[in-house]
């Protein structure tokens, strides 16, 4: 339960200190821990741009997961979110939404050449005017000697009251060096494709990459991880981070 706090009290400092920016989503693994394993989780993002309406825009999850089988983990997230007006004004930390997540690994690990999995969530906002968010990923991984290669392909859609984009698209991809079970370099890639029936041109789609770095320390997990925005429409720069305390 100490390290429960430890890990909450990090959360609350990364969100009141110096960073809703368009966050990097985490990148999931499709290897479900197993039935009867409990987890807290804090993660969240600081965006770094020249811009005035992005800069210091900054996110905030809390959850708790539960493995309901040895091939599904469900979790309950909690978002907050702060960020800035047209002029830079910052606005107050406010709770935006709330997420039911769902992970489903297809089969055994190793089984096959790739790993597979599935990803379920649903966001139900609790902004004036925002739509509910149904979103759906296939969940992809393979494990080399000595790297491991994470590949998150990502449909979503507003849903409910208030919906107006259409389906869009994105993809996410990790890959790190298992140098040691604490410390695991690699880099990260985020892209937003933006609708799929607009063919939104790259201009206007959001591409992030940068360092990261992975690794656990008894039951802790932990990732952090810097991204660059390489479109127009991303922040300049990103820090994320995400720590995990497995029961």
């Amino acid at each position: 339960m100490k390290k429960a706090v430890v890990i909450i009290a990090i959360g609350l400092m990364g969100f009141l200190g110096p960073p809703k920016a368009q966050a990097a989503d985490k990148v999931y693994s499709p290897i479900v821990e197993g039935k009867g394993v409990k987890e807290i989780e804090v993660r969240g993002s600081y965006a770094f741009d020249n811009r005035a309406s992005q800069n210091n825009a900054r996110t905030q999850k809390y959850a708790v997961g539960y493995g309901v089988t040895d091939h599904w983990f469900t979790e309950m997230y909690g978002e907050f979110a702060q960020g800035p007006d047209e002029n830079g004004v910052m606005s107050k930390p406010k709770f935006t939404d709330l997420d039911w997540e769902n992970r489903y690994q297809l089969f055994e690990q190793g089984q096959y050449w790739i790993d597979a999995g599935l990803y379920l969530e649903y966001q139900k906002s609790f902004e004036h005017d925002h739509a509910d968010n149904l979103e759906g990923k296939v969940l992809l991984e393979k494990s080399l000697p000595h790297f491991t290669h994470t590949a998150n392909l990502i449909v979503e859609k507003e849903v409910m009251a208030h919906a107006k984009k259409e389906t869009e698209a994105g993809v996410a991809w990790s890959s790190r060096y298992r140098l040691s079970p604490y410390v695991q370099p690699g880099f990260e890639y985020h892209a937003d494709f933006g609708e799929v029936r607009l063919h939104e041109p790259y201009n206007k789609q959001k591409h992030q990459v940068g360092p990261a770095l992975y690794g656990k320390v008894r039951k802790v997990h932990y990732e952090l991880g810097y991204l660059f925005g390489i479109s127009p429409a991303s922040p300049d720069g990103m820090l994320k981070w995400n720590l995990e305390l497995e029961f």
